[in-house]
């Protein structure tokens, strides 16, 4: 024989093979027992799990019921505010217009009774007259006096009070109606009433 010799030693396929195989299943059951073992934990624990998941389903949904009817009782509430307030607005509208109007009303009518308390005994009033446009009163007073002491008096009377915007004498003219020293005049006076 040429080259290598045959070995003295002689080796056990078979052996070696089976070896293999013995050590492959039981890396094999191993993991399947691993597996097995995880299953077990994972079904265990569901059923651990499951009910409870149920049971706060159901108290979710018991809770979902509670809270639509919350909404629809809250709803009906509000609807039936709005029509309320539908019915409530023009009469606070209405109520409100009526104190402004009875409070700028107060203020004409205290102008020209201030006005006319304002005329002395010395003096005669033919005419008073008030024009309200665009929420401004003017009141124009023709008269006549005795002298110029009471017509200045009257002036300086009718001359005050609340929102006056000016208040002249527009014109004087003699008149011998009350005496001999006698004016007749006119007597212009505006008053802001509304702004």
């Amino acid at each position: 024989m040429f080259g290598r010799g045959q070995a003295d030693r002689s080796i056990n396929v078979e052996a070696n093979l089976l070896s293999e195989r013995i050590e492959l299943r039981r890396a094999v059951a191993l993991r399947s027992a691993r597996w097995l073992l995880l299953l077990v934990v994972v079904i265990g624990s569901s059923f651990v799990v499951v009910p409870s998941i149920l049971e706060s389903r159901a108290e979710v949904a018991t809770e979902i019921r509670r809270n639509r009817a919350n909404v629809a009782i809250l709803e009906k509430q509000v609807e039936s505010i709005e029509k309320q307030s539908e019915v409530t607005t023009p009469m606070l509208a209405g109520h409100e217009m009526q104190e402004r109007m009875s409070s700028q009303s107060e203020l004409v009518l205290g102008n020209l009774l201030l006005v006319l308390n304002s005329v002395p005994k010395s003096m005669a009033v033919s005419s008073l007259r008030g024009e309200l446009v665009g929420g401004q009163l003017a009141m124009t007073l023709r008269g006549d006096c005795e002298s110029y002491a009471s017509l200045r008096d009257f002036v300086a009377a009718a001359s005050h009070g609340p929102s006056v915007k000016s208040a002249v004498l527009s014109s004087t003219r003699s008149s011998a109606l009350l005496g001999d020293n006698g004016l007749a005049f006119d007597f212009l006076k505006k008053v802001q009433v509304a702004r």
